[in-house]
């Protein structure tokens, strides 16, 4: 890397920084930010799921690790937003690494990786962990490719790149495995490339190697069946599966009037649609005309994102449930839509490259409106997902029975027995039950997701005992 790309890569650090301080804004005031998935409170619980030790929880430890770390250094409510920051500035500088060119392609490519509907769906359930494991893909992807360019039998960053997206998200480890075998394969291959890749892989895998010792043993962990494709397969919206994941769309926890295409409307929408597509088109045709070996892996990598990211319901749909069938461990990627994550790193190249031709064909003010475009989603992004988020206080209700328990060995059981519910004081949004959060005694909640067709994936059988007193009304001894 130049000293000019250096430069333009902290650029692009500062322009994600930009948005994302943009996005946390109003959560950086008191109280405690809580989103579907992802619950601050004041005492924040070591629970067994910390270190994997629970059967929804058993991936990703040295992420989960870190972040108690950063409750202890810096309080729970300020790692809330802090985690979500971060994604920003990483996921900008990367995009600008793996995207080369000048710098209308690097920091077009930044503000698009930064600036879409993946992040705003992901942000709003709190699924922080999968957006830091796709802001490491493009630092992948130009590992890689600066690899094969450099022709090494044995190349250690890769490597590390992997090695650290897999250990903040497990669904890395196959989204980064696609990366890996385009960069091998595409265009053309030798045995160096081969070799290479394959010890990549091997040399990143170790981090996942508490997985595939519980896979190896068959210890049980979530109870991964048919029911689970189902109750997350993408969700299909105007045009059909296919369509909607092209426009990054598809989460399936995603309410329509939450998505930015509903914000839109249908016309804006449809223009919205046309002009992605159009110039991710053109962006690769301008990318494979000056440099194939970066556009070519990311073409396959866009196209499998968009084809697996179909689902059960889209043209991959056998080849899918045949993967997850017989393919070990694929069963973390239930959730289909996850796998546009590829296809986001490729949109965002593309889309630089694209701003790039016209910056190279017209004048710059062009160029400066094609590289805005993505402020189309920042109504819906921007100052705590466009007000529709502000941060919580737990009620003096709360705080009486923390006062009242105290801290102790015994654990409190928390009803109403669910694992997610709406509370008055997260202005009634859906949230996992923060009892672990909050409370300085280990709280025993519900971990069953409770979705049409799957109650529960869990394996606990403590959990799976308390099922059974609270459908019998209660009765029974808690022993």
């Amino acid at each position: 890397m130049t000293s000019g790309s250096r430069r333009d890569t902290v650029l692009a650090a500062l322009l994600g920084l930009v948005v994302g301080l943009a996005v946390v804004a109003p959560w950086v005031r008191e109280g405690y930010l809580l989103l579907l998935d992802w619950v601050s409170g004041p005492n924040q619980t070591l629970t067994p799921g910390v270190y994997g030790l629970s059967g929804s929880a058993l991936d990703a430890m040295p992420f989960r690790i870190i972040t108690q770390i950063s409750r202890d250094l810096v309080g729970s409510a300020a790692t809330a937003w802090l985690v979500i920051l971060a994604y920003f500035p990483l996921a900008a500088a990367g995009a600008s690494v793996a995207a080369g060119g000048t710098r209308w392609r690097r920091f077009a490519a930044a503000f698009f990786m930064v600036c879409n509907p993946v992040v705003v769906d992901r942000v709003r359930v709190g699924h922080v962990a999968f957006l830091l494991g796709i802001a490491l893909l493009p630092w992948l992807f130009a590992a890689l490719l600066e690899a094969r360019r450099r022709r090494k039998w044995f190349a250690v960053r890769p490597a590390l790149w992997y090695a650290l997206a897999i250990s903040v998200s497990p669904h890395a480890a196959w989204l980064g495995a696609v990366l890996i075998g385009a960069v091998a394969l595409a265009p053309g291959t030798s045995w160096r490339d081969l070799v290479r890749s394959t010890q990549v892989v091997l040399a990143a895998g170790l981090v996942y190697g508490y997985a595939l010792v519980l896979w190896l043993t068959n210890t049980p962990a979530l109870r991964v069946t048919e029911a689970d494709l189902q109750a997350y397969a993408t969700r299909s919206g105007p045009g059909g599966v296919l369509a909607t994941v092209a426009t990054l769309h598809g989460f399936w926890r995603t309410a329509d009037q939450d998505t930015v295409r509903d914000w839109l409307g249908p016309v804006l929408g449809l223009i919205v649609l046309a002009a992605l597509i159009a110039a991710v088109v053109a962006g690769f045709v301008r990318l494979w005309r000056v440099e194939l070996d970066r556009a070519a892996p990311l073409l396959v990598t866009t196209v499998v994102g968009l084809l697996l990211g179909a689902g059960v319901a889209g043209p991959m749909g056998s080849v899918y449930r045949f993967a997850f069938d017989h393919l070990p461990l694929f069963e973390a990627m239930r959730e289909q839509q996850k796998w546009v994550g590829l296809a986001l790193l490729g949109y965002a190249v593309a889309f630089g490259a694209a701003v790039e031709w016209v910056a190279v064909r017209t004048r710059s003010a062009f160029a400066l409106a094609a590289a805005c475009a993505p402020l189309v989603v920042a109504p819906t992004l921007v100052w705590g997902l466009g007000g529709s988020v502000s941060t919580s206080e737990y009620p003096n209700g709360w705080q009486d029975a923390d006062a009242v328990m105290g801290r102790g060995t015994g654990l409190a059981l928390f009803l109403p027995w669910h694992a997610y519910q709406p509370f008055s004081f997260s202005d009634y949004r859906t949230i996992a039950t923060p009892a672990n959060a909050f409370f300085s005694r280990t709280v025993l909640t519900s971990d069953a997701v409770e979705l049409p067709g799957l109650r529960t994936d869990s394996t606990s059988l403590r959990t799976a005992y308390v099922d059974r007193l609270v459908a019998d009304g209660g009765g029974g001894a808690f022993g």
